[in-house]
């Protein structure tokens, strides 16, 4: 045989294989590689109202069976209100429904086993979705900013939950799993992981002041993400790592102690923390990931136990005021810090001894408002209360006096209040 007739035969077999594409009733579909299967690639005009998606199509005298929406499928169809998917379906690929910002309602295929990477993402007015028990993978931001959801069911065989699905869910309040799921628990609403030592994510509506369990080890990536409502949280002694993007845009975080134990401060931990007020870091860790406190703009006080500076990735502390932020060294490690990458943008750099400084072990205070101002119980006689404006300058500084107290302030405003170490946020 010639060559020119294998090259033509080998060229004919080539162009066989290639995904066929096609359009049927408004939608453009592409083959799959099995050729008697298709794609919803997308719509040739944006459908209105409620869209049925075919179990089967037909054409030129074939027909297919419609398994999965692509990528990019109906994104930004702002005049689709509810949707139904076919049996046959499998997969909803990346931002398949992104921005479908008036999308109220979806019923997902029994035989969905992927939700892809932000697939519903920026959908506002989804208030519910069935995730269906065939589901194994959610990917990064599927839910992302998906505010109108308040709940959701974890089914039995979902076993990878991505990064920042459920971020920006602002009155999402709690997760239920599916009592056969073996890689997933739900506690008092917070999804853990099956043995409860990975906290994977904690509902954004949920109480704005949170004590993380003893049992868990590991704070998962992007766990409390957009959690903008969260005004403290308590780390136990137990937690040795705290994962990328564990507390970023908690905007109204005002304290954090890091446990003891923990090595790592990793990749915007705390980035964008903007009303993140004091620091407290512990000996064990010895690096500070890219961006960790990025944009914390109001971060005063800066405590470091290691005696050698801990290592800062690029923009660890950017946004920080290196100018009115103390930092709090080890008693003979000032020279090392003032020498130190990232450490020696800091000018006020202040030596002392951590024996006397408070931890997040003390019992926490109680305050209460009214149009006098803020009473303060359960501070011990004789301790330091400090308070400050929202953007961290000192307005006042005076002893405790007993069990009640009251502090005249102006009403309308918005103040953090330091007992010791624990600092609290108040909106008069």
């Amino acid at each position: 045989m010639k060559k020119s007739a294998i090259l033509s035969i080998a060229l004919l077999f080539a162009l066989s294989a290639q995904a066929l594409e096609f359009t049927v009733d408004n939608l453009k579909y592409t083959t799959n590689a099995d050729s008697t299967s298709v794609t919803v690639k997308n719509p040739v005009v944006k459908p209105v109202g409620e869209l049925v998606i075919p179990s089967h199509v037909t054409y030129n005298g074939k027909e297919y069976i419609v398994t999965s929406i692509g990528a990019f499928a109906f994104e930004r169809c702002s005049t689709l209100s509810s949707i139904k998917l076919p049996a046959n379906l499998t997969s909803i690929g990346e931002a398949a429904f992104r921005a479908c910002v008036n999308l109220t309602s979806i019923t997902l295929s029994e035989n969905t086993t992927l939700i892809d990477a932000c697939a519903f993402a920026l959908c506002y007015h989804l208030d519910s979705i069935l995730i269906p028990k065939s589901v194994k993978s959610i990917g990064d931001g599927a839910f992302l900013s998906c505010i109108a959801l308040t709940s959701v069911t974890i089914p039995a065989n979902v076993d990878s939950i991505g990064l920042d699905v459920f971020c920006g869910c602002s009155r999402l309040s709690e997760f239920c799993v599916a009592d056969d799921n073996q890689n997933f628990s739900a506690v008092d609403g917070v999804l853990f992981s099956k043995d409860k030592t990975t906290l994977v994510v904690y509902p954004n509506a949920k109480a704005p002041n949170y004590v993380i369990p003893s049992h868990v080890t590991t704070i998962g990536s992007g766990a409390f993400a957009y959690c903008e409502a969260l005004i403290s949280v308590t780390i136990p002694e137990g937690v040795t790592s705290i994962k990328d993007g564990a507390f970023v845009y908690c905007m109204a975080l005002s304290s954090i102690t890091i446990p003891e134990g923990v090595t790592s401060i990793e990749k915007g931990a705390f980035s964008t923390c903007y009303y993140l007020n004091s620091i407290m870091i512990p000996s064990s860790v010895t690096s500070i990931e890219l961006g960790a406190f990025c944009e914390c703009y109001s971060v005063r006080e800066i405590y470091v136990k290691n005696t050698t500076p801990p290592s800062v990735g690029a923009y660890g502390f950017y946004g920080a005021d290196t100018i009115k932020c103390k930092l709090y060294v080890p008693i003979g490690s000032k020279a090392a810090y003032a020498a130190a990458n990232e450490w020696k943008d800091f000018e006020n750099i202040e030596e002392i001894d951590f024996a006397s400084v408070p931890t997040n072990e003390e019992t926490p205070f109680m305050i209460s408002t009214d149009d006098d101002g803020m009473t303060i119980t359960g501070v011990e006689t004789g301790a330091t209360i400090t308070v400050y404006t929202i953007t961290g300058t000192k307005l006042l500084t005076l002893p405790a006096t007993g069990d009640k107290q009251l502090i005249a302030l102006s009403s309308g405003e918005i103040y953090i209040v330091k007992v010791g170490y624990q600092t609290m946020k108040v909106a008069l």
